[in-house]
């Protein structure tokens, strides 16, 4: 009894390392095709109960290694004392895995047996996963399909179901696995997702390899324009700091200098590279709009600012465009916010830490309209702030509007020198795979870059260093599937995972009473 439960505490942990070791900055990603087989092993016999409290575990370590910065964040940025930083991270961890547990492993529970793992099990995770991505707002962090964001072959069909499809293929082969191995079965039923796997993975990278001729092709012959990015690497001990206001506006008005004389039509500034709360009912913050003039380009920039409903005061996480006369063309209000960075959740019951973070990080109000700014030779051009790379159909809904250019403006220095930003890279630069558009990214210490439609990443500024980059955009627009069908397939896994969850209450609690 005792060597068992060691070696199911083993196999979880292995589970949990592989899941880590998978994502950046380790990145060994072929890890994602068999990170579950240890975990899938020891949920063999088991009860639901059991089932669930495992996989709690297992998701419980694996994202204790992925997203160990946020008490870094907490703490360091938030003035939050590292015990209550601490607790707000294991909660949330609590959370990530109960949803898992409720989402993927209650449905298994009650479906194995009556189906191949290889046919439940990509299912059920991915329905967990889409409930992970809505859940209080959502937090879709690194996902499997992000593992292999750098093998461009391979990520190539998130132009088809986005991510999610990548995510369901790769849980796919380790269902297979683990059901290949398993001492129970033969023939077909035992060997059959293996042969599926790898015909699915060869699939997979054929489509992905025709598909890069094909987008590079359109690339070659598409309308260029010069797009700078420029990384002022402030530090955010003092970003906030009323007196170090216009030594980033000079430092960010300097870089974009030397960005125009290299032929810049358009120069993106990170998020709040400007820390000052811009009134948008009255003219632009008057530096700003003296650098706009003295360089002579159109700028996008991201800025903090404020309106007013009656006596209340809205802040918002802001983007605009500035013409070479320095007047604003249009604002985009950033959606999705980032909970105890850009906003307090639960307010009533965290009435105590909301004056100390608010002072830190700002309490903002989230944008509701998904409006697109323009470029009078890019045209329309999508802003994702920050965190809303991280989520595809908010993407999707900004690129499906004519867009031409995606732009990423963010602010990364709150993660400190972690794996952080490196994460934060690699679903971004999916979404552009997603929609097949250039996106340029600007963050304040890095990393920015540019990426292509292929989701190469041409261009990779370090950490912490004071850069800019001009790069040649090219204006592709394709329709991808992706764009048209928005996110059915997450969905329906989510859809089926419900009606298991509906069918184990009602013979629990219902049939049983009768």
């Amino acid at each position: 009894m005792i060597k068992k439960e060691w070696r199911t505490i083993v196999a979880v942990a292995l589970s949990g390392v592989l899941w880590i070791c998978a994502f950046p900055k380790i990145g060994l990603w072929p890890l994602v095709f068999v990170a579950l087989v240890p975990l899938l092993f020891v949920l063999d016999g088991r009860s639901q109960k059991q089932v669930f409290w495992l996989t709690f575990a297992t998701t419980f370590f694996a994202h204790t290694g992925l997203v160990y910065w946020l008490v870094y964040t907490i703490n360091h940025y938030g003035h939050i004392p590292l015990p209550a930083a601490i607790l707000i991270f294991v909660l949330m961890l609590i959370i990530l895995s109960a949803i898992r547990g409720f989402f993927f492993a209650v449905p298994y529970a009650l479906c194995r047996g009556r189906a191949p793992a290889y046919l439940l099990v990509p299912v059920l995770w991915v329905g967990a996963d889409y409930f992970q991505a809505l859940f209080l707002g959502g937090f879709p962090w690194e996902f499997f399909g992000y593992a292999p964001y750098r093998f461009l072959p391979l990520v190539q069909a998130a132009d088809i179901l986005g991510v999610w499809l990548l995510t369901m293929a790769f849980v796919f082969v380790n269902a297979s696995i683990y059901e290949a191995l398993r001492p129970h079965g033969r023939g077909l039923k035992r060997f059959g997702g293996l042969i599926a796997s790898v015909l699915l993975i060869a699939l997979l990278l054929a489509y992905g390899q025709s598909r890069l001729r094909q987008v590079e092709g359109l690339m070659a012959e598409s309308t260029k324009v010069r797009v700078a990015v420029v990384q002022g690497n402030i530090p955010q001990d003092v970003k906030w700091s009323r007196e170090y206001r216009r030594v980033s506006v000079e430092r960010y008005g300097n870089l974009s200098a030397a960005a125009a004389a290299e032929g810049a039509e358009l120069i993106v500034w990170p998020e709040t590279a400007v820390p000052k709360f811009q009134d948008i009912a009255k003219p632009l913050y008057r530096p700003i709009a003296k650098a706009a003039r003295l360089i002579d380009r159109y700028l996008l920039i991201g800025l903090p600012t404020k309106r007013f409903e009656g006596e209340e005061e809205i802040h918002h996480n802001s983007a605009c465009i500035i013409t070479p006369e320095g007047k604003v063309l249009g604002w985009y209000h950033k959606n999705r916010l980032v909970p105890f960075g850009e906003f307090i959740p639960f307010k009533k019951v965290l009435k105590k830490l909301v004056d100390s973070i608010a002072q830190a990080t700002g309490d903002f109000d989230s944008g509701h309209d998904l409006k697109v700014l323009e470029h009078p030779r890019l045209g329309k051009i999508a802003v994702i702030i920050c965190y809303e790379a991280i989520y595809p159909n908010l993407c999707r809904k900004l690129t499906r509007q004519g867009v031409r250019l995606l732009v990423n403006i963010t602010n990364d220095a709150w993660f400190g020198n972690t794996s952080a930003p490196h994460q934060h890279l690699s679903m971004a630069a999916v979404r552009a795979v997603e929609s097949r558009l250039y996106m340029a990214r600007a963050a304040n210490t890095g990393i920015s870059s540019f990426v292509e439609p292929t989701g190469r990443i041409v261009y990779e500024s370090g950490l912490y260093e004071l850069e800019y980059e001009v790069n040649d955009v090219g204006l592709v627009q394709v329709d991808t599937t992706y764009e048209r069908v928005g996110d059915v397939l997450p969905l329906s896994c989510l859809a089926f995972s419900i009606v298991s969850l509906l069918v184990i209450i009602l013979r629990r609690f219902i049939i049983k009473r009768l």
